[in-house]
């Protein structure tokens, strides 16, 4: 799954474990847990 920001550009996507998402240059961007996305510096992130 790729993740496009309100330009249409993609700018992440989701690994294929299903529970990591990176940006394309391979930086760790959020992660899927239960019914949350949450950042990795913790916290809830909010998707729009």
């Amino acid at each position: 799954m790729t993740f496009y920001d309100a330009e249409g550009t993609p700018r992440a996507y989701l690994d294929s474990d299903g529970e990591h998402i990176y940006f394309f240059d391979g930086t760790p961007a959020a992660y899927l847990f239960e019914d949350g996305v949450y950042g990795f510096e913790g916290g809830a992130v909010r998707m729009v």
